[in-house]
């Protein structure tokens, strides 16, 4: 084990590759945020001070509420599941940040999650858009056996 001086010695020379690297995750438009550094006042406090890491990154979920019933993929009214329209979604993706969209259902009890990791499998259909008199709107759908169904 490190004596304390040696372990407050290596802490500090951990600060400045930290900023190092958040600053690298910020050109990757991540957004990083550093952690709270704080020494401990003395050697036997340690466990009490122990970092969770150093690094936080924010992670983007996009929220659609659907008019729909449904509570998991076996009562989801369709076999696929619309995630947007095509120009909302290619807008997001510039953002490295987009995890992923929850589909929440009309009583907001549960919600449908779509990860952005099965964005290769999505499709695009043309489909009548009520909330602009039925106007046809491009949108990208999935296959709901990709998405996880979850109790909000």
């Amino acid at each position: 084990m490190k004596s304390d001086a040696e372990f407050v010695r290596a802490y500090l020379r951990s600060v400045s590759p930290v900023f190092r690297v958040a600053c690298y995750l910020n050109k990757l438009n991540y957004r990083p945020r550093i952690l709270p550094f704080e020494i401990r006042p003395e050697s036997s406090q340690r466990e009490a001070y122990a970092d969770a890491g150093d690094i936080e990154v924010t992670k983007i979920i996009e929220v659609k509420r659907r008019e729909l019933d449904f509570t998991c993929a076996d009562d989801y009214p369709f076999e696929t599941v619309i995630v947007d329209e095509t120009y909302k979604v290619k807008r997001r993706e510039l953002d490295s940040r987009l995890d992923g969209y929850m589909i929440v259902c009309r009583d907001e009890s549960h919600a449908c999650v779509v990860p952005i990791a099965t964005r290769s499998q999505w499709t695009t259909e043309k489909l009548a858009d009520s909330t602009h008199g039925g106007e046809l709107r491009e949108n990208y759908l999935v296959d709901k056996s990709l998405c996880a169904f979850v109790e909000l």
